[in-house]
């Protein structure tokens, strides 16, 4: 399985990663370049739909994915080498700031892949000396969730390696393992109708919406509500792209997330200061034009650096050696 690539995983990665740039784009807008707009504001707002998902959900694809029966050694260096080399390389790249302490620190520049990596580190011995107690995996891996959900908030300079994000995301490696193993139509479809009436809940009942992302303040007496919405959110996707079954554009996008996932801020963040130069963005019309056209310029760049990065002499920045 994990020389093989499954059309549907792709797929799925690739409608998660286009969530990652839609749940971006007017975060640039209104954080980093300091603009308001009534409209962009409220698309930002209702983002939770899928914001309360998205990132377990990439943790669970790479339960799905990945295999924790090699040796330690083996493990180590092929997650090492697809996590942390780009994280360190495309860091340098990307931020003028970066620096040796970054990487001591945090392990690289991004939080999402420090993050996957420690979980993979914690989760792979639970796998090894538990492989056939389930329960005391389930058991470890909630308190690691519960210990994550206490220290949100931690100051960033404590935040070694953003383990904290670890101790929350690597129970849906655990999810995404089993539903390799037992998963099917019929859960999927089950967990994406539940999920469906979860986001009819919240929207009713206006509650708070447990996301765990960068700078979460998530409480710890959300946690069952969270594993419960992130979960079944995560089969949605899964539902969703073994329904589609194949299209080359998602399936490209999903083995190129790695890229969009690191480029995709600062691409749109030139895009939409260019665009707010040239023109106004009032009403509803010159908003969905403006997102539409910074979503489409945003896609096709990264397609390029995509191409750019994987040929042959400098594919190694992404870990491919």
């Amino acid at each position: 399985m994990q020389n093989k690539r499954l059309s549907y995983i792709d797929i799925a990665k690739g409608i998660l990663i286009l969530m990652v740039v839609w749940d971006h784009l007017p975060d640039v807008y209104i954080y980093i370049l300091k603009q308001t707009n009534i409209h962009i504001e409220w698309l930002n707002e209702t983002q939770w739909i899928f914001k309360i998902f998205f990132m377990p959900a990439f943790f669970c694809i790479t339960g799905f994915c990945s295999n924790f029966n090699k040796d330690f050694k083996s493990f180590f260096i092929s997650n090492a080498k697809t996590l942390l080399i780009p994280n360190i390389l495309l860091g340098m790249i990307t931020n003028r700031s970066f620096a040796l302490g970054a990487i001591i620190l945090h392990g690289g520049n991004y939080w999402f892949l420090s993050a996957l990596f420690v979980a993979k580190m914690i989760y792979f011995p639970l796998n090894r000396f538990f492989s056939d107690i389930f329960l005391i995996r389930l058991f470890m891996l909630l308190v690691l969730v519960f210990i994550g959900f206490s220290l949100n908030g931690i100051p960033t300079n404590y935040d070694v390696w953003y383990f904290h994000y670890a101790f929350n995301l690597a129970i849906f490696l655990e999810l995404g393992k089993q539903l390799r193993q037992k998963g099917n139509m019929q859960i999927f479809s089950i967990a994406s109708i539940l999920y469906l009436i979860i986001c009819l809940t919240l929207s009713i009942l206006d509650i708070h919406k447990p996301v765990v992302a960068l700078g979460t303040n998530c409480k710890v007496y959300e946690i069952p509500f969270y594993l419960l919405s992130a979960s079944t959110g995560s089969c949605l996707i899964l539902w969703i792209s073994r329904k589609i079954e194949s299209c080359k554009v998602l399936e490209y996008f999903g083995s190129e997330s790695l890229i969009f996932y690191i480029f995709q801020v600062i691409v749109m963040q030139v895009l939409e200061k260019i665009y707010i130069a040239h023109f106004e963005i009032l009403g509803w019309p010159s908003v969905i034009f403006f997102v539409l056209v910074i979503s489409i310029i945003t896609i096709i760049v990264l397609s390029v650096i995509s191409r750019i990065l994987e040929t042959r002499y400098l594919k190694f920045v992404l870990g491919k050696f």
